[in-house]
C-alpha cells in the first residue's frame, strides 16, 4: 500500500502492481509456489528478483510493515519524521526497510533448503537514493549462494560508464570472497563488440558474467527483434576464450589497498551523498583510473592481509567494529582515514567519542527537504552544502600509535574531488610500488595471483 493514501502500489516501469514482502498472504503463496517448482521441475536453483521496494518512499505502508515497524507509523505532511535522519524514529523505519528484502530472501532460503542455488537482483548497493527501495548486497547477502549484480543500462558508453560500474562490482566481489560464495555480473548486450565488454569488465575483477539481450526493451517490432543477434552468437568469441584459457581466470586478486564499506554510515550520516557515497565511490574510481591495486572489504581483515586499511567518511562505527578496529592497530595494521570516524554508532546515534581522534560535531542545520515529489518512485535525495572539512579542526594529517600499527588521520571530507587529491597523495606515500608496467595511458590493468604466478588481466 501507498503511504499516504493507502492505494495499491502500481509500478508504471513494469505495468504491474507490488507486493509486500511482508504481507504473510503474499508470503504464503509464493513460497507455496517456489517448492512447488522445485518438486516439479527439479531445477537446481533460483533467482529470486524484486524484492526491494520499488514504489520506494511511498510504499510500503500497510498494516504488516507498521506492525513490524512497532511504533505508530506518521501521517505523510509530518515533516520532522518523513525524511529526517536526525530523528532516531525515522531511521528505524529506514532500517528496518533496509533488511526486509533480507527477511524475505531468508524465508526463500528455508523453503528450498541449503544446498539449492539462490540469488537476487541487485543493481546498485552504493548510492543514496536506494534508502528508499532498501536495496544493499551487504544486508541482502546472507540466505545467498551467489552475488549478482544486474549492469543496468548501456555499459560501450566509454570509461565514464565502465568506471561507474566498478564500486559495486568491487563490493560484490568482497562479500562473495568473504563467504566463498559466487559472484556474478549480468551486463545487457545486442551486438558482440558490447556483450564482449560486459564479459571483460566481469572478467577484469574476477567476476562470473551473464549476458542477456533483453530485445523486448526495444520497442521494435518482432521482426526487426529477429534480425538481431541472439544470445549464443553474443557471447559465444568470449566464452570460448574463456573455456580454452582457463588458467587466466583462476587467480586472486593481489591488491595493495582495502577500501573498508561502511552501511551504516552510508546510510546514516546524514540524507545526502555528499556525506558518504561519493567520496567512496569516487575514491574506488580514482585508485582504478591511477593504477593503484585495490579491493573494498566489507569488515575489517586480519592486520597484514593488506599493506593498509582505508577509511573515507566512516561516521557510524558500532562498538563491535571500533573493537575490530583497534584489534587491528594492535596488531600492526595500519589505517589511512578521513573526515568522519565513529562520530556516531551504527544506528546513527551520536556517541560521546569519536573512535581514537578528538572532534566535535555541531548540530547538523538540516532544513527539511521533502517536496511534493517525495513519495513518486526514486524518492528524494537533497542536495547539501557539506562542508569541506570537520569543522573547528585544523587540516593536514595527524598521526596516532597504536600497539604496533599507526592511525593516520585527516579532518576533510571526501566528497571534493581535491581532498580525494590529498588522500591519494598521502596513500602514494604509505603503500609500496608493487609490479610496474609500461603500458599506454589509457589502458588499466588489475593483478591476479595463482600460486608464485601472477596474472594481469
Amino acid at each position: 500500500k501507498r503511504v499516504d493514501d493507502m492505494e495499491p502500489v502500481f509500478i508504471p516501469r513494469y505495468q504491474a502492481e507490488s507486493f509486500c514482502v511482508n504481507n504473510p498472504d503474499f508470503r504464503r503463496v509464493y513460497l507455496s509456489y517456489v517448492k512447488r517448482l522445485f518438486a516439479e521441475t527439479g531445477i537446481d536453483g533460483l533467482m529470486c528478483d524484486d524484492v526491494i521496494y520499488y514504489g520506494h518512499w511511498g510504499a510500503c505502508g500497510c498494516p504488516h510493515c507498521r506492525d513490524k515497524f512497532g511504533s505508530p507509523l506518521p501521517p505523510p505532511d509530518d515533516a520532522d519524521f518523513w525524511g529526517n535522519y536526525q530523528n532516531p524514529q525515522w531511521r528505524k523505519w529506514v532500517r528496518m526497510r533496509y533488511h526486509d528484502p533480507a527477511d524475505f530472501l531468508q524465508l526463500v532460503r528455508e523453503v528450498i533448503g541449503p544446498d539449492a542455488l539462490l540469488t537476487t537482483c541487485c543493481s546498485s548497493s552504493v548510492s543514496k537514493a536506494l534508502d528508499a527501495c532498501g536495496m544493499d548486497m551487504e544486508l541482502m547477502n546472507p540466505p545467498l549462494s551467489m552475488t549478482m549484480l544486474e549492469m543496468c543500462g548501456e555499459i560501450a558508453g566509454g570509461k565514464a560508464a565502465l568506471t561507474a560500474r566498478i564500486p559495486d562490482i568491487l563490493l560484490h566481489k568482497a562479500i562473495s570472497e568473504r563467504r566463498r560464495i559466487g559472484c556474478l555480473g549480468l551486463g545487457y548486450a545486442f551486438y558482440p563488440d558490447s556483450a564482449f565488454l560486459v564479459w571483460s569488465l566481469n572478467k577484469f575483477f574476477g567476476a562470473d558474467c551473464w549476458i542477456s539481450a533483453l530485445k523486448g526493451r526495444l520497442g521494435i517490432s518482432e521482426r526487426a527483434a529477429g534480425m538481431l543477434p541472439v544470445e549464443p552468437e553474443l557471447v559465444r568469441e568470449a566464452y570460448n576464450f574463456e573455456s580454452r584459457y582457463p588458467q587466466l581466470f583462476n587467480g586472486e586478486s593481489v591488491a595493495e589497498v582495502a577500501v573498508y564499506y561502511s552501511n551504516s554510515s552510508k546510510v546514516f550520516n546524514g540524507d545526502c551523498a555528499d556525506d558518504y557515497c561519493i567520496g567512496f565511490a569516487e575514491l574506488l574510481k580514482s585508485l582504478f583510473l591511477h593504477d593503484i591495486p585495490a579491493t573494498v572489504v566489507d569488515e575489517i581483515p586480519p592486520a597484514g592481509r593488506y599493506p593498509l586499511l582505508v577509511l573515507g567518511d566512516c561516521g557510524c562505527l558500532g562498538s563491535d567494529l571500533r573493537e575490530s578496529l583497534t584489534a587491528y592497530l594492535e596488531r600492526g595494521g595500519k589505517i589511512l582515514a578521513a573526515g568522519l570516524l565513529g562520530s556516531s554508532d551504527e544506528t546513527g546515534r551520536k556517541v560521546d567519542t569519536p573512535f581514537l581522534v578528538k572532534y566535535e560535531t555541531p548540530p547538523a542545520d538540516r532544513k527539511h527537504q521533502k517536496t511534493n515529489t517525495f513519495f513518486e518512485p526514486w524518492g528524494h535525495v537533497p542536495k547539501r552544502d557539506i562542508p569541506e572539512r570537520i569543522p573547528d579542526v585544523e587540516p593536514g594529517w595527524r598521526e596516532m600509535k597504536l600497539g604496533r600499527g599507526t592511525l593516520y588521520w585527516n579532518p576533510i571530507r571526501l566528497h571534493l574531488a581535491r581532498n580525494r587529491e590529498i588522500m591519494l597523495e598521502k596513500l602514494r606515500a604509505l603503500v609500496p610500488s608493487g609490479i610496474q608496467i609500461e603500458k599506454p595511458e589509457n589502458l588499466n590493468c588489475r593483478f591476479f595471483g595463482s600460486g608464485n604466478a601472477r596474472i594481469i588481466h
